[in-house]
């Protein structure tokens, strides 16, 4: 499930749950004595559902629940292993292009006895179960057609339809088609989308969806035919060409009409041959068991067979299989991790019907579905028993679930939480309401009882002999700033002055350089910073001889990508250091071994932290003809005999490490230099004279530090802030945003906060605030400003109409690959709902855009957008954040076509390195919880998954409460025992379900789809 934390949801570390329980506190020994009851789970949820969906929602806070509900082909279990949920067996090809499933349809059993029977729905209405069905290969199928219905509003389905073969060819030709459709058929065959909103002409929506639909069907089966490729690429390469005459007063073209578009025209032909009933049912047939995308199996025979030359169940040599998914490029090093996100679960037969009587299909099924008036299937360990969206959520043991054995926990309840007190999940733990709870660092009462100063998580020593530290690994998210683009006026005809200058990649690294973005993770760290960083100290730390500010917390983070996600073990990587990791981290990890060896390449650093004695640091080498931020900064000092190695080891131990904890952005002067350079890395001549100003005062504030005096700094400071307001100024001067015959003339940025959190994170970020515009000064021409929300209900309504400058949101991992972090800030990733960047810009369908730079190899998979009509004033405005999109979306795409592992890793390092610290189209705030979590708990943790990607972590199947708490002693014990791994004597550490052992071999499949 896809993993989208707004700050609401990032604030339940910090600021957890509210109720109305009043409690006079719980001894430790009560507290320890104290038995519940096994078969029960209370825990919380951040919100009442968006969708009953799983394919449909972007929210973890929805997952939460839906992870209990729906079941998917594969599942991780508590040992991070793969294992078959709905499937009993599944393969690859040697390419890693195409993978073989087969979904059980008996009952398997392993070799000691434990069994595991056959998937079934179940049908609830009113909390009642009232039949059941087995889950069949069709189901697959109508969750493909639902995810790629733009009707749909499967919002969650976008990590993985560019995974298909075709996936993101087919999104293509849907969206231009629907635009040639509008401008050139008046809408006749896609005249109302879902997009659009509103109850008027549902009619027009339902034609529209059954057409999109018909595509969808028909690009899969082309996708499998001799000449069907060639058919798809014409129609994803197809432009809308307008007829023009003349131009109108403000030099646009005046448009009277399209030509047009043969391959458009011949796809709407071929559509309506389906639309009679005995056709259309016909293609969904054919597509279904002929796909080239992908195919089902309708009978026992299955698809075809797969040989393995090391047999499967040690009996056989071939094994059936009944689905088949068909990939664009290599995807063996993650997509295991895939096959059980939300869009690839099945689906029950209404989810994609046009003559359902309870109205649950489409569209309705995305975002009308409700337990109270509708019957609802289920195909996990679990079924809704009962849903309050004003309340509570809760839910049943299945009955008919097929493996019902190993669901130990029969029931769950789920409190919606709504305070924003600090100690509320404590109080509800120690109330007997909840089964488990995360010690807040900031509930200074609950540390000081339950964890002690003198902590020791590795070693499990606490204050409280009932707490233990467990691994959240998988809820590690990155937190980071989305910049609004289209922020309109309020009459909606203009665009803000404030978007026109976040625009602007001036604008975007001033706030990176005086943002003390520390402020953020300070607060959620709290007492894991040791209580040092308080918001006063971290404006200004004079203390352990020196003046400069902090720049360091816990909980800080310098990438986009979450570290331990990807690693790619090279001989080169573990010969150059000793002791294997940083912080915890694999000096493999994608993280370090490409991005911060990017990042150290372009800027001519080294960190520091990844040398000793006897070993080089891990990046690599940076040649001395290399053009680097560092050499362009010396080349343009100009004081007397100044010290290159002072300089140098300034740089490098400040800021040569991009590993969490350290502020990489916050006055890092190197990054501050992209300001003065053009789009080629080259000087700007504009800005020589201010270049060489910085410089040289760059230089003297490291030379001055040793002074340990806070004026001085403070002097630098602010002369530094001249400096570059009057680089942003020129800029925005220079494209008219800003008036020239007024320096006094500046531009408010908004911060969106979260009327919620008054009285907890709010105050940081205002603090941030002030702070920022104490150091930019009242001649800046660029200032911040907050904006907070009534309440939270306010808060969603102003991030999802626009009405905000920066806002916060935090991104979970749905599979292991970097790509699923990267894909949301390309053109048409799932970012843009915050950045807008669409209201401004568009997809040039005539091709006839601009282009930008020479070709690459990038450049192919680079959109082509354009300004929008309306807009077309802010042509020049724009052109600096399309040429950033352009060649970031470029560059990712162009990655996720890469088979080799090695290569595609070093080209999303290439895109992110280029996103993060050259063009600043996003900036890392903070990750919301640290490796190990400090916790009281009911729960076993390690039945508990622990997969760092995807929502796994949040399921209760196979999860086993234990009746007391733990001491010391009784936890390390079953740690002892589950370490021996899922060949476990315990019946809770073992695999949760019997499959073929077999599975996940390279394979030669009969009936392949690729030609």
């Amino acid at each position: 499930m896809k993993k989208l934390l707004s700050i609401i949801a990032a604030a339940t570390l910090v600021t957890t749950a509210g109720s109305t329980l009043v409690s006079c506190g719980m001894s430790t020994t009560k507290l320890m004595a104290r038995k519940v009851n096994t078969k029960e789970y209370k825990g919380f949820m951040t919100a009442a559902l968006n969708t009953w969906s799983p394919g449909s929602t972007m929210q973890n806070s929805d997952s939460i629940i839906l992870e209990n509900l729906y079941d998917g082909l594969l599942t991780p279990n508590a040992h991070g292993e793969i294992e078959g949920q709905m499937a009993d067996w599944w393969g690859h090809n040697a390419e890693g292009t195409e993978y073989y499933f087969h979904l059980r349809d008996k009952e398997t059993e392993s070799k000691d006895g434990r069994k595991t029977g056959v998937p079934k729905w179940t049908a609830v209405k009113n909390g009642q179960i009232k039949s059941t069905q087995d889950v069949t290969t069709m189901d697959f199928y109508n969750a493909f057609r639902f995810t790629f219905n733009p009707n749909s509003s499967a919002d969650g389905a976008a990590p993985t339809n560019g995974l298909f073969k075709n996936g993101s060819k087919l999104q293509s030709i849907l969206s231009t088609i629907s635009t040639y459709d509008a401008v050139k058929l008046k809408g006749k065959n896609f005249g109302r989308t879902t997009a659009q909103g509103g109850q008027q002409n549902i009619g027009a929506e339902a034609i529209s969806t059954r057409n999109f639909d018909i595509i969808v069907m028909l690009v899969n089966l082309w996708t499998a035919e001799k000449d069907g490729q060639a058919k798809i690429d014409a129609l994803a390469n197809a432009k809308i060409i307008p007829i023009t005459n003349g131009k109108d007063k403000d030099g646009k073209d005046i448009i009277i009409d399209y030509q047009p578009t043969p391959e458009f025209d011949a796809l709407i032909t071929e559509m309506e041959k389906y639309q009679g009933e005995e056709n259309f049912q016909k293609l969904i047939s054919d597509s279904a068991q002929n796909g080239g995308m992908m195919a089902i199996s309708l009978s026992k025979e299955g698809l075809g067979t797969a040989t393995s030359s090391k047999g499967t169940y040690e009996t056989s040599n071939e094994q059936v299989y009944n689905i088949r998914y068909t990939l664009e490029n290599a995807s063996t090093s993650f997509f295991t991790s895939a096959a059980g996100y939300g869009s690839l679960k099945p689906l029950p037969y209404y989810a994609v019907s046009y003559s359902d009587n309870q109205n649950r299909s489409w569209y309705n099924f995305s975002k009308r579905y409700q337990p109270s008036i509708n019957e609802m299937w289920f195909s996990g360990a679990y079924y809704l028993k009962s849903y309050k969206a004003s309340s509570n959520t809760v839910l049943l043991k299945n009955p008919n679930y097929y493996q019902a054995d190993r669901t130990y926990i029969e029931k769950a309840t789920f409190t919606l939480t709504r305070s924003q007190s600090v100690d509320s999940n404590r109080l509800w733990f120690e109330g007997g309401d909840a089964s488990e709870v995360a010690i807040s660092p900031n509930d200074a009462s609950g540390w000081k009882k339950y964890v002690g100063d003198d902590y020791n998580s590795e070693e499990q020593k606490f204050a409280f002999e009932g707490t233990h530290a467990t691994s959240t690994v998988p809820s590690q998210y990155t937190f980071t700033t989305f910049y609004n683009y289209g922020r309109l006026t309020k009459d909606g005809k203009d665009i803000s002055k404030s978007s026109l200058a976040l625009a602007q990649k001036s604008v975007r690294l001033y706030l990176n350089y005086f943002m003390q973005r520390t402020q953020y993770p300070a607060y959620v760290a709290g007492k894991l910073d040791n209580d040092k960083n308080t918001k006063e100290s971290l404006a200004w730390d004079g203390g352990e001889d020196k003046n400069v500010k902090t720049r360091s917390s816990t909980l800080l983070r310098n990438t986009f990508t979450i570290p331990r996600l990807a690693t790619n073990p090279t001989k080169e990587s573990s010969d150059t250091v000793q002791n294997g990791k940083v912080n915890g981290i694999p000096l493999e990890d994608y993280t370090i071994q490409n991005i911060g060896a990017d990042y150290n390449k372009t800027y001519g650093l080294t960190n520091t932290q990844l040398t000793n004695q006897n070993a080089s640091p891990v990046n690599e080498t940076i040649s001395k003809a290399d053009k680097t931020r560092l050499s362009i900064l010396e080349e343009n000092i100009s004081i007397p005999n100044w010290d290159k190695n002072l300089l140098e080891k300034f740089y490098n131990e400040e800021f040569g490490s991009l590993i969490d904890g350290n502020d990489a952005f916050y006055q890092n002067d190197l990054m501050a230099l992209g300001m003065f350079l053009d789009d080629n890395g080259n000087v700007k001549q504009s800005l020589q004279n201010e270049l060489k100003m910085f410089a040289n005062l760059a230089y003297t504030s490291i030379v001055d530090r040793k002074q340990n005096s806070k004026e001085v700094d403070q002097k630098n400071e602010k002369a530094k802030a001249e400096i570059l307001g009057n680089v942003v100024r020129k800029d925005l001067e220079d494209k008219n945003i800003l008036d020239s015959n007024n320096k006094k003339d500046s531009i408010s940025i908004e911060w969106l906060l979260n009327g919620a959190s008054r009285l907890t994170l709010n105050p940081r970020v205002e603090y941030l605030v002030d702070e920022f515009n104490k150091a930019v000064g009242t001649s800046s021409p660029i200032t911040l400003k907050t904006k907070t929300s009534n309440d939270v209900s306010d808060y969603l309504n102003l991030s999802k109409i626009g009405d905000f400058d920066i806002y916060v949101s935090g991104w979970g991992p749905d599979y292991t690959d970097p790509y699923n972090f990267l894909h949301t800030l390309i053109w048409g990733g799932e970012y843009g709902v915050y950045t807008n960047i669409g209201k401004v810009l568009e997809t040039d369908s005539s091709g006839k855009n601009q282009t930008f730079k020479e070709e690459s190899k990038t450049s192919s998979n680079e959109p082509k957008l354009k300004i929008k009509d309306e807009f077309k004033k802010y042509e020049t405005v724009y052109q600096d954040i399309n040429k950033s999109i352009t060649k970031y979306t470029g560059i990712v795409e162009t990655a996720k076509g890469m088979g080799d592992f090695t290569e595609r890793l070093k080209t999303l390092s290439e895109a992110e390195t280029y996103a993060l610290y050259d063009v600043a189209l996003t900036t890392p705030l903070y990750n919301k919880t640290p490796m190990k979590t400090i916790q009281l708990s009911y729960l076993d943790p390690f039945t508990r998954s622990s997969f760092i990607a995807g929502s796994s972590n949040l399921r209760l199947f196979g999860v086993k409460m234990i009746e007391q708490l733990w001491n010391r002693e009784d936890f390390l014990a079953a740690q002892s025992q589950f370490e021996k791994g899922s060949l476990n004597n315990v019946e809770e550490y073992k695999k949760l379900y019997v499959y073929d052992p077999k599975s996940d071999s390279e394979v030669i499949a009969s009936n392949s789809a690729i030609k």
